[in-house]
C-alpha cells in the first residue's frame, strides 16, 4: 500500500473514532496509536499496514497475572464467542480485535472498542485477583 493510501486509511479511522467521541477526546500516540476509554478498560486502535492492511484493537484486561492462568484463560477461551483472552510472557493479559478497514465504520468502531473494554473488564479482574504475581507491569508495545 502506497503511503497516500496509508495516510487516508489512518484519516479514515481516526474520523472515525472522532464521530462517536466527546470533542478531545482521542489521544494518538507518536505510533499512531490511538487510546479510546469509553469504560475503565482503555481499547488502542491501531492500523497496520503489512503485509495486507488492517485494522487490531487491543485492550489489557489484567496485569501481574501468572503462567498458572494459562488453564483459566484457555478454559475461557473455549467457552467464548464473544472474545478472546491471550497473556504475554510479561504477564499482561489481553482482549485482540482485528478488522478489515473495508468493514470499518463509526458504528462498527463504537462496538468493537465497548465490546473490547466490556470482555477486558468482565474478566480481567477475576484473573488478577485468582493469579495475581509479583510481576510489575510493562508497558503496552
Amino acid at each position: 500500500m502506497n503511503n497516500s493510501n496509508s495516510s487516508e486509511l489512518m484519516d479514515h479511522v481516526g474520523r472515525c473514532l472522532n464521530q462517536f467521541l466527546p470533542p478531545g477526546a482521542l489521544e494518538q500516540d507518536e505510533d499512531g496509536e490511538w487510546r479510546v476509554s469509553m469504560r475503565r478498560m482503555a481499547v488502542f486502535v491501531r492500523v497496520v499496514q503489512k503485509p495486507e492492511p488492517i485494522i487490531h484493537l487491543l485492550a489489557r484486561a489484567a496485569t501481574g497475572v501468572g503462567p498458572d492462568a494459562l488453564a483459566e484463560i484457555n478454559h475461557l477461551n473455549v467457552l467464548s464467542v464473544r472474545g478472546k483472552l491471550f497473556r504475554l510472557d510479561n504477564s499482561d493479559v489481553f482482549v485482540p480485535t482485528t478488522i478489515h478497514p473495508a468493514g470499518f465504520n463509526a458504528e462498527v468502531a463504537e462496538r468493537l472498542i465497548d465490546g473490547t473494554g466490556e470482555y477486558a473488564e468482565e474478566y480481567g479482574p477475576m484473573l488478577e485477583a485468582v493469579y495475581k504475581t509479583a510481576v510489575t507491569e510493562a508497558p503496552i508495545g
